[in-house]
């Protein structure tokens, strides 16, 4: 098992660092850094972990199972396997279902694109 976190630098540049555990995660980290998880006990927290069965002996390479953004979902995507890759700084998916998960992450956000990359004016860390 594995648990991967990515950081962020908010508007007041506090700074909040990527970590990666190896063998389980931090319920501790998950309480202090996530305001809904805080008051949930240890159990309540471990039961929300969804455990994925390694499809590949390449990669951290798992079923894609679907892609929801908050309540939002996307479907008809042209892959079922995802790669975990923590050492890069890009992602690659086929353009289409590329756009599908931009189309809904930049939902009522001003966003602008150059070279295939997305810009986006956040007045807070809404990601």
């Amino acid at each position: 098992m594995f648990a991967m976190y990515l950081g962020y630098q908010d508007n007041t540049s506090r700074v909040q660092q990527s970590m990666i555990w190896f063998g389980g995660y931090s319920t501790k980290f998950i309480k202090k850094n996530f305001r809904g998880y805080r008051n949930l006990s240890t159990d309540k927290i471990h039961a929300m972990i969804t455990h994925l069965p390694i499809t590949s002996t390449y990669y951290w390479q798992v079923s894609l199972q679907g892609v929801h953004v908050g309540r939002k979902s996307i479907s008809g995507l042209t892959v079922n396997q995802i790669i975990f890759d923590t050492g890069s700084s890009l992602n690659y998916a086929p353009l289409r279902d590329f756009q599908k998960l931009m189309n809904l992450i930049t939902a009522g956000k001003r966003c602008s694109t150059m070279n295939g990359q997305y810009f986006c004016r956040c007045r807070k860390n809404s990601f």
